[in-house]
């Protein structure tokens, strides 16, 4: 019907725009509305391959496997009618009616490679790995397994830990492909995910020449700027990202990384000069790079010149300048605050809930104004009606919390912030919570520590701040298991090993030495990793190494008595 084709052009259109949930929607419709009698008419046939990609894009691999195989193969009657019967279980959400059909196909001919290969992408996908992989492996055919099947061999291959055979698997598929864009895609990012450099270099090259097959795969691009991001290559990284930028001049997020990671070794103003430059460079960036040179502005606070970044682009109901502007009225109005200029500020508070009126950062701008005034009961009146509009929620109870602090002093606030933990469990809570205990005292801390490692006693955080309680309370060997379980999530903390060390340093003094010394490794300019690692030399008769690890110490930090009385009693020993 000519609607269908007019459905599979918008798809198409859709897809070429990088849209893909509405690509989906599009060719799912265009799919119900043709007759099951069509179901091999050039129309349906490409309207399902069109749908197939797309959804193995959007990572739904299963429906776009069997709508793949299914087309591809079934050549007599019966097997039609379930094929059939399978895609109309599968479009109804009916995993689970699939699978049976497959499995009653492969049940009278265990042959069918194809409903073999259909029912081990389904068990894959329904979280059983191992009998997907082997109904996978056992019908793979690595030179004309189509490129679908292939993703989900590779899938079940990788959840049943076997990295190397799905690699391999990719490899004589590329042999026999050179061209599948899709298969070079899978052999490249896979061979990205192994250490050594070999893999790493054929990744890197599968990669672009999916890219230079076709260029407007950004997925590709941004999986290589990934990559050179963790191996420390950003200006590859951004090469990547300002192509991904230029084939989505409509979207930020690419050009706004690339932006993140130039600045992080440029000044802000070179920052915004390098965004003036790609703008001149390519004029369909101008706008997102103006947003972005604000936000770069606001950061340093310079407020008048975001506002001019952003003034000519208020009439175009950009979400991106929306976003900006409620970062620069924010700005505004906490320095509007910091200047005394309350009535200023609410001015600037209420436009920015005018663009952000469900917003808790904004909704508590006015009870910050108030408190800053100092008139702390409208500041709680004001935190009331921002909770009618979201609810309690981590930001209104600390803004309560504060309020309460400025008001009555430290022991009302943290009584009332520790309620509110121990009855919500949000970590949110829990700086400002140890901060108002250690104000407190040793014990209100000891009662924190202590209630946060019962409700979640493997995290890490909760581990070091408990362990460190107890070394400050004497009880250094109970901290000893506390440290030990940081190390076990972060092997490579130096303040878990540094104070560790310390713990051991009589009772294992050995194993103390060699954890000290990973951490000086680790924290090479922090003066009391440093302290510890020297005294531990010190300890173990080592002055000669002890006294060049202190004097470095002491060089960091020469106001520090304690460590300076450390490296005196070193040179003494000599």
């Amino acid at each position: 019907p000519p609607e269908a084709q007019v459905r599979y052009w918008k798809g198409a259109a859709q897809y070429q725009e990088n849209d893909l949930d509405g690509a989906a929607q599009t060719l799912t419709d265009a799919a119900s509305e043709l007759p099951a009698s069509d179901v091999f008419l050039p129309v349906r046939r490409n309207i399902l391959t069109l749908l197939s990609r797309v959804l193995t894009e959007q990572g739904k691999a299963v429906e776009a496997q069997v709508y793949n195989k299914i087309l591809a193969e079934h050549q007599d009657t019966t097997a039609r009618e379930q094929g059939e019967a399978a895609i109309a279980a599968l479009q109804e959400g009916n995993v689970d009616e699939a699978k049976r059909i497959l499995g009653d196909m492969l049940e009278m001919d265990p042959d069918n490679r194809a409903a073999a290969l259909m029912l081990g992408a389904l068990s894959t996908s329904m979280g059983n790995a191992e009998e997907g992989s082997r109904l996978l492996a056992e019908n793979l055919d690595p030179e004309t397994t189509p490129t679908p099947f292939l993703r989900a061999a590779t899938m079940a291959q990788i959840d049943t830990g076997k990295r190397e055979e799905a690699l391999q698997t990719l490899e004589r598929a590329m042999e026999a492909r050179p061209n599948d864009n899709d298969i070079l895609a899978m052999h490249g990012i896979l061979a990205l995910s192994f250490d050594d450099e070999e893999r790493q270099t054929a990744g890197i090259a599968s990669l672009q020449k999916a890219i230079n097959n076709e260029p407007e795969r950004t997925r590709l691009r941004l999986a290589l700027a990934h990559h050179y991001i963790t191996s420390g290559q950003p200006d590859a990284a951004i090469t990547q990202l300002l192509e991904v930028a230029r084939l989505t001049p409509d979207r930020i997020e690419a050009l706004q990384q690339a932006t993140r990671l130039y600045a992080r070794s440029h000044p802000p103003q070179d920052t915004v000069d390098w965004l003036d430059k790609l703008a001149g460079q390519t004029p369909e960036l101008e706008e997102n790079a103006d947003v972005l040179a604000a936000l770069v502005n606001i950061g340093v606070g310079n407020l008048a010149q975001a506002r001019e970044r952003l003034a000519p682009y208020q009439q175009t109901g950009s979400e991106y300048v929306k976003q900006a502007d409620i970062e620069l009225l924010l700005a505004e109005t906490r320095a509007a605050v910091s200047a005394g200029n309350y009535e200023a500020a609410r001015a600037k508070a209420s436009e920015a809930i005018g663009l952000a009126p469900n917003s808790l950062r904004v909704l508590l701008l006015p009870a910050a104004i108030s408190q800053a005034e100092g008139d702390l009961d409208r500041a709680l009146e004001e935190i009331d009606a921002a909770e009618e509009v979201t609810g309690k929620a981590g930001p209104t109870i600390i803004a309560r919390t504060s309020v309460l602090e400025a008001n009555n002093g430290t022991t009302q606030a943290f009584d009332y912030l520790f309620s509110q933990w121990q009855e919500q469990r949000r970590d949110v809570l829990i700086p400002p919570l140890l901060r108002l205990a250690r104000s407190e005292g040793a014990e209100a801390l000891g009662s924190v520590t202590q209630a946060w490692i019962e409700q979640q006693p493997q995290n890490p955080a909760a581990n070091m701040a408990r362990a460190d309680w107890l070394v400050s309370d004497g009880q250094e060997q109970l901290a000893i298991s506390h440290y030990e379980t940081v190390l076990d999530s972060n092997p490579g903390n130096p303040a878990a090993l540094n104070n560790l060390a310390w713990v051991l340093r009589e009772s294992d003094p050995q194993r103390a030495l060699a954890l000290s010394e990973q951490a000086s490794q680790k924290a090479a300019d922090n003066p009391m990793v440093l302290d510890t690692y020297g005294w531990l030399l010190h300890l173990a008769g080592q002055n000669d190494e002890a006294i060049r690890v202190l004097e470095q110490a002491v060089a960091l930090a020469p106001e520090n008595e304690e460590i300076s009385a450390h490296l005196e009693a070193a040179r003494e020993a000599l």
